[in-house]
């Protein structure tokens, strides 16, 4: 098994569940956060704290989250969001954000115009792929962390860099 591989593994059967359960409430939280700002999401949308299948679209080994879709079978898209499981709490709130923003304009979608203007309403920088929580942003995830306690560690002494 190579060293990915491992790491997939682990994450997927050693605590992926708690991480999930503890970011689906994190969710929950932020979605009342993108009702005020007018940008709604999706319903229904499963967070699993695993590492891609398939390395692809220039996603490595440094990755940290992904909002994928796929169209049902009545043409509806269907939105599933992946984060890393070896980011800390406060990284793993900033990275699921970011996803949200793309299920909010829609995965597809990519970091276009409105990718920016929810992400700049939510609170955070407009870097883009790389775009993360500016100050009153942060604030309101270290609230939600303290709300949420602390968050399940797959890697204590492992970081992907």
């Amino acid at each position: 098994m190579t060293e990915l591989e491992t790491l997939q593994w682990t994450a997927r059967e050693l605590l992926p569940a708690k991480q999930s359960d503890w970011l689906s409430k994190g969710m929950e939280i932020l979605r009342c956060d993108f009702e005020q700002i007018g940008y709604p999401f999706p319903a229904e949308i499963p967070i699993f704290v695993e590492f891609p299948t398939k390395l692809s679209h220039g996603v490595n080994i440094g990755w940290l989250g992904q909002c994928q879709w796929r169209n049902d079978t009545n043409g509806n898209p269907s939105y599933k969001i992946l984060i890393n499981p070896t980011v800390d709490g406060i990284t793993a709130l900033d990275i699921l954000v970011h996803e949200m923003v793309h299920a909010a304009v829609g995965c597809e979608c990519g970091h276009t115009d409105m990718f920016y203007i929810i992400a700049e309403a939510i609170g955070q920088d407009d870097t883009g792929i790389m775009a993360g929580a500016e100050e009153v942003l942060l604030r309101r995830l270290r609230d939600i962390q303290e709300i949420l306690g602390p968050y399940p560690v797959v890697f204590d002494c492992v970081r992907v860099v």
